[in-house]
């Protein structure tokens, strides 16, 4: 019979026991757990080595310096582009010229404050307004032109006698337009052109919609007032057919649809028919707010008439011949042609007589 102290000898003993059983489990278990850890960390380690081996068997790149040059290249034409196309296409200014002419040796042209030196001369200047400043004699002359891009404009300063010189101001309707005297440019209107020899002079007022042109005298010492109106005026083409009225190969109109309206200014017109093969060019000057006519006088065309001898040959109801007829000169368009025989009797037909061709009637 166990007592007290036994019992708790043998409690004891089984606790230890006990518990040395669970350290060799927790070890058993521990080591269970670093062979799987093992295992695990060995598969990717196998795959690297074999991965490192092909790579080992792949050519190794060689560096070539042209590649990088190449690149870099690539790389400027890319970026460059833009500025380049900023640079190519960025407006100019716009630039016209100013030529003055002087029948006095000492003239000093000044434009614009700035000296430009002795008549005559020619200087580049911005398009716009500028002003001009002419010394000679001890005299001074001034003046304001405009100046078109791409155009030339002519100042002619006073000579040596300005009483034999004058003047005219020139105004428009609409104002704004470019305006020429004897062929040159002088600015837009309203403006006054000086120094102009007493006799004619030519002044062509013109814009986007057309072109007017004034023959204007003047006289010494005075200033003569020049007005011009710059709006359309009509076309109208008068013709014993119908005609087809072309400008710049376009089709405006045709002589049976009445009057054409037309910009003011030099026109060249086409007049055409297909059918009859007609083609004419004709030169018009439309003048603002009138009719410009033009008539057109069609040749005659080659026609042959065979009839039985002795036939009459009426054309349109003129007589014109006694059959046999050689060819006959007759006016284009439809014709009426009546044969009369004294035992046939009498036959009519309709023809279209044109400039494609000779026409032949047959009477049987």
């Amino acid at each position: 019979m166990l007592t007290g102290k036994g019992v708790g000898r043998a409690t004891g003993r089984a606790a230890s026991g006990a518990s040395v059983a669970g350290g060799v489990a927790a070890r058993g278990a521990a080591l269970t757990g670093k062979g799987l850890g093992r295992a695990v960390v060995a598969v990717p380690r196998r795959l690297y080595f074999v991965v490192s081996d092909l790579a080992d068997l792949l050519p190794k790149p060689v560096f070539r310096p042209w590649y990088l040059g190449a690149a870099l290249v690539v790389i400027i034409a890319v970026a460059g582009v833009p500025y380049a196309r900023a640079w190519w296409y960025t407006a100019k200014p716009a630039v016209g010229t100013i030529r003055v002419e002087s029948a006095r040796p000492d003239a000093v042209v000044t434009i614009d404050g700035v000296s430009q030196g002795r008549a005559p001369l020619t200087a580049s200047v911005p398009a716009g307004r500028h002003r001009i400043e002419i010394a000679a004699g001890g005299r001074r002359h001034t003046q304001e032109v405009e100046v078109a891009a791409d155009r030339e404009t002519f100042v002619r300063a006073a000579g040596p006698d300005p009483r034999g010189m004058g003047s005219i101001r020139v105004a428009t309707d609409p104002a704004g337009v470019e305006v020429f005297v004897d062929g040159v440019l002088r600015g837009r209107s309203p403006l006054t052109a000086d120094n102009l020899a007493e006799g004619t002079h030519t002044i062509l007022v013109r814009d986007g919609s057309g072109s007017v042109q004034r023959t204007v005298r003047v006289r010494a010492g005075q200033a003569v007032d020049a007005t011009v109106q710059i709006r359309p005026g009509w076309l109208a083409v008068f013709a014993p057919v119908k005609l087809e009225i072309l400008e710049t190969g376009r089709p405006i109109g045709s002589t049976e649809g009445g009057r054409v309206l037309s910009s003011p200014g030099p026109h060249t017109i086409e007049l055409v028919s297909q059918s009859m093969g007609f083609r004419e060019t004709r030169q018009v000057d439309i003048k603002p707010g009138e009719v410009a006519a033009v008539t057109i006088q069609m040749p005659p065309a080659t026609i042959d008439i065979v009839a039985p001898a002795e036939a009459e040959i009426l054309v349109d109801g003129q007589l014109v011949g006694q059959a046999p007829l050689g060819p006959l000169k007759i006016a284009v368009g439809t014709r009426e042609i009546v044969m009369r025989h004294p035992t046939l009797g009498e036959r009519r037909q309709v023809v279209s007589v044109t400039y494609n061709g000779p026409a032949r009637i047959v009477f049987e």
